[in-house]
């Protein structure tokens, strides 16, 4: 009877786990053209979302979201990863897709030799990707079409036809037959794209036959959205601190003040007119066609452009004249007279007839670019980061006099241990109770955060108790190969710095891998190291998902406490 009993509650267990769904996403009912494919990868875990309930559809897709994708769409394979792209963190999401990927040749690095994880993917690399993807996996394309039949065929790259020309049946145009091949591809193209193409990796039927573009669509006029004229959401300071934060070239730092100005010259808000900059530029960094010596922060062409090359963009003699045109270009948009003299290509656009009637950022979709959701993009993407964005405040003058050391262990319980059963928030903590005896028997005062307690909840307790120091422990894990101690410290912070040099100089030494060094944590953008007002470190010690340094961790606890507590002790007495 037990057994029979034990059969059915497994069987109903089954059947429960096999109908979970993923979550539904809340911000694709306006992409109704790609909310299937969206939700058929998502199940398959192939394209997730960007939070518990968002998708981001309007937002560029990454070079290192899109192999992740291919990766996904390939399964498993034991290809290495160990030889990667020097910009490719070990820690990142990305690094054993990425390097894969390269491994195999389905990426290329840029001229540098660096990846750019980060930068987005035009929508005629993620069909070259795509291309590869099929080639070097030994996939034969069905139904292939040979011939290139898009109005806007003579944009596509020579690098790109091929592959064009072999997934034709797999792309779907505008309603004005163009595929926008060197634009910047949403995630909502993305998926539609990946989930036609799904099926040559699989053996799931392809998707019913939609009419579903990996183009977006024209849309109606919209009633409400983010308005263009008013005041600035987002301070000076803010904007700035936020362009920094985003890795930011600081001419477009710098270009902040002149946005500002021309912000009160005009009416039209300058923080949408800089998180415009921000997507057209890439924080200032340029790499397109638009290169910075070119003072073109819009992306503005010239009056008789044909194209998309160099020579079909304004260029400007000053940041300052750019940056007046990319007002005056809006002006255009909104009905508003320009300010000086305008360029060439303002009035192409002034005698366009919805020219004056434009009101909202959204309203630029399919005007300024191609792509319905241009407009949506600059304000998820980038305008309401801005606008959100908590300026970084300078640390705190410090008080060694109360002795009080604050420590912040991990808690990261499914980081698991490659040896003993254990996993990095158990480690940590016990660490952290181990060098808290340490330190007080040296006199100290330590305060050791609640394991259940959030980034921010710990940066305020540290101040609050009067820390002259912030310690976070951690162990690191990558590709189960790289080893090595590194730590973080705060840029704009030379007790950050001192502090970490203190608890690197005893650590590292004693680690029995190779040192890794003493790293940026502010442009590695690390909560635990942009939140604390007070000075403050992270440190990763060693790699946990490398068995001997596993071993190595658990059976070292005790020497480490004491050598990181040598080490605070130094930095106080210094």
């Amino acid at each position: 009877m037990l057994k029979k009993l034990c059969t059915v509650v497994i069987l109903i267990i089954t059947i429960n786990v096999g109908s979970v769904k993923a979550a539904v996403f809340s911000d694709i009912s306006l992409y109704a053209w790609a909310a299937e494919a969206i939700e058929r990868l998502a199940d398959a875990r192939i394209m997730l979302g960007t939070g518990s309930q968002s998708f981001s559809p309007e937002r560029p897709i990454t070079r290192a979201e899109y192999i992740v994708t291919m990766m996904r769409i390939i399964g498993e394979n034991n290809t290495s990863a160990s030889d990667n792209f020097p910009d490719v963190p070990s820690d990142s999401y990305y690094y054993e897709a990425v390097g894969k990927a390269k491994a195999m040749g389905l990426v290329n690095g840029r001229d540098d030799g660096n990846f750019a994880p980060g930068e987005p993917v035009s929508r005629q690399d993620m069909f070259v990707m795509a291309g590869r993807t099929l080639e070097k996996t030994s996939r034969t394309l069905s139904a292939v079409t040979t011939a290139i039949s898009f109005v806007d065929e003579r944009d596509i790259s020579d690098y790109a036809k091929p592959y064009i020309s072999k997934l034709a049946n797999y792309i779907s145009g505008n309603d004005e037959g163009k595929i926008n091949p060197r634009e910047i591809a949403t995630r909502a193209e993305t998926a539609v794209f990946v989930d036609r193409l799904r099926p040559q990796f699989t053996d799931s039927p392809a998707p019913a036959p939609t009419a579903a573009p990996t183009v977006a669509p024209t849309i109606a006029p919209i009633e409400s959205g983010t308005a263009i004229l008013g005041k600035s959401a987002a301070t000076l300071e803010q904007a700035k601190a936020w362009a920094a934060n985003n890795g930011a070239s600081q001419k477009y730092i710098d270009a902040a003040e002149i946005y500002w100005k021309y912000g009160d010259l005009t009416g039209i808000r300058p923080d949408v007119l800089y998180a415009q900059a921000a997507k057209e530029t890439r924080y200032g960094n340029f790499g397109g066609r638009v290169t910075i010596e070119m003072n073109n922060w819009a992306g503005i062409k010239t009056a008789d452009a044909t194209g998309d090359e160099p020579g079909d963009h304004e260029s400007f003699p000053t940041s300052d004249d750019g940056i007046r045109a990319h007002f005056n270009h809006v002006g255009a948009y909104i009905g508003i007279a320009p300010i000086g003299t305008p360029h060439a290509r303002y009035h192409v656009v002034a005698a366009i007839s919805w020219a004056g009637s434009i009101r909202f950022v959204e309203e630029f979709g399919g005007r300024w670019a191609p792509e319905i959701s241009y407009g949506t993009s600059i304000v998820s993407g980038y305008l309401n980061d801005m606008v959100n964005f908590s300026v970084p405040q300078p640390p705190a003058p410090i008080d060694k006099s109360k002795k009080v050391v604050y420590l912040s262990p991990s808690n990261q319980y499914l980081n698991l241990y490659s040896w003993g059963m254990t996993n990095e928030g158990e480690q940590m903590i016990m660490l952290g109770d181990i060098l808290k005896n340490e330190l007080t028997s040296m006199g100290f005062n330590v305060v050791v955060a609640n394991p259940s307690s959030t980034f921010e909840e710990r940066a305020a307790e540290a101040v609050s108790c009067g820390a002259f120091c912030y310690v976070a422990l951690h162990t690191n894990a990558a590709n189960k190969s790289v080893t090595g101690t590194e730590i973080y410290y705060r840029q704009d912070s030379d007790e950050s710095y001192n502090l970490a040099s203190f608890l690197y100089g005893k650590v590292a030494p004693f680690t029995p891998s190779n040192d890794r060094g003493l790293k940026n944590g502010t442009a590695a953008k690390l909560l635990e190291i942009r939140l604390p007002n007070t000075p403050n470190c992270l440190i990763e010690i060693d790699f946990h998902d490398v068995a001997p340094m596993a071993q190595w961790l658990v059976e070292h606890k005790t020497e480490i406490a004491h050598l990181l507590a040598e080490g605070i002790a130094e930095y106080w007495s210094n």
